[in-house]
């Protein structure tokens, strides 16, 4: 369930930065590619990162391993933070819980299904 929530968040966000740069609409199946995109090289980031920390004998990453992952994935800080300054922030339609979610009896997961379709809505609203 948690994975399915983080996809759809991503697919959100995604979605809106294709309407920011200037896309009036995006297909279902290049969407799908853009967030698998973006899984994949968060998935190897973070993988960089966990090694890093277990190379200096921690259990939990920091911003010190993050600028190592980013150093050895090729990405110039200085650049991302021009970037960042450059280009205003989109913040998502809806709050997002605490993650992963931990889901404790039935009424979370109602709650969290509800968001599931919510999320569901506003995309495919985005694509229309």
């Amino acid at each position: 369930m948690s994975r399915a929530y983080a996809s759809h968040v991503l697919q959100m966000a995604i979605g809106q930065i294709c309407h920011t740069i200037g896309w009036d609409a995006v297909s279902s199946l290049t969407l799908e590619q853009l967030v698998s995109t973006v899984e994949h090289f968060l998935r190897n980031l973070t993988r960089q990162m966990v090694r890093c920390s277990e190379l200096n004998n921690r259990t939990e990453s920091n911003l010190d391993d993050l600028a190592y992952a980013f150093r050895a994935f090729g990405i110039n800080l200085t650049e991302l933070e021009a970037y960042t300054k450059a280009v205003e922030s989109i913040p998502l339609p809806f709050a997002v819980p605490q993650f992963p979610l931990k889901p404790s009896g039935p009424s979370k997961l109602k709650a969290n299904s509800t968001a599931i379709e919510l999320l569901n809505s506003v995309v495919c609203k985005e694509i229309e």
